[in-house]
């Protein structure tokens, strides 16, 4: 670690990168590879699967960003789900792992700096409500609800009194923080969704 120059661990601190790109940036030495396989055994660097890697905190002063290393470990994929409506405070359950959604199959890995899951969405609403936050593609809180819902196993709730409920009961859903929803996401999320009809009833909630 006292070879490597401290502006490539502060550039490269909070988000992982790949075996090209840890090979340039070790090209000042003669086995790079050799050198790579070193700074993994002293904890500098942190293997996260094959062929990607992030700098330890410890060593570049700066925490790994999670949701850049979701979006890397398998793409394309952004987080969502209860990660998202944690983070904004609308469930009260923080969640130990972060979770992302993906149009292929569900899965997940477990890393160095947490576990990270993946859980399929269809791919017609893929793209809805996706935002970049901190170089990060994360869900907007209507679209990580949207999610949450239409991976719900049997869940075919249709009127609004019904959704409600479900919602303030079961998931313990903060209506409150939920400031000034976007409709537009749940409206496309009616047009396109699998759950058609459960939807629409949140839409109607929310209107």
């Amino acid at each position: 670690m006292q070879n490597l120059q401290k502006d490539w661990l502060q550039r490269l601190g909070a988000a992982p990168f790949g075996m090209e790109v840890l090979k340039a940036e070790l090209s000042g030495f003669s086995r790079p590879i050799q050198k790579a396989h070193l700074l993994v055994s002293d904890g500098t660097l942190l293997r996260l699967k094959r062929g990607l890697f992030c700098i330890s905190p410890e060593a570049s002063g700066r925490p790994v960003d999670a949701r850049l290393v979701a979006n890397a470990l398998q793409g394309p994929s952004y987080v969502s789900f209860e990660t998202v409506l944690a983070s904004r405070g609308l469930i009260p359950e923080r969640t130990a792992e972060t979770i992302s959604a993906v149009t292929g199959r569900s899965r997940h890995y477990e890393t160095p700096v947490g576990r990270f899951v993946y859980r399929t969405v269809p791919s017609a609403t893929f793209a809805i409500g996706v935002r970049t936050v901190d170089g990060a593609l994360v869900a907007c809180p209507e679209k990580a609800l949207c999610d949450y819902l239409e991976t719900r196993p049997n869940l075919r709730l249709s009127s609004p009194r019904s959704l409600r409920a479900y919602l303030e009961d079961e998931v313990r859903f903060d209506f409150d923080a939920f400031d000034a929803p976007d409709v537009r996401i749940f409206a496309d999320y009616a047009a396109l969704g699998r759950k058609k009809p459960l939807f629409a009833a949140l839409e109607r909630i929310f209107s």
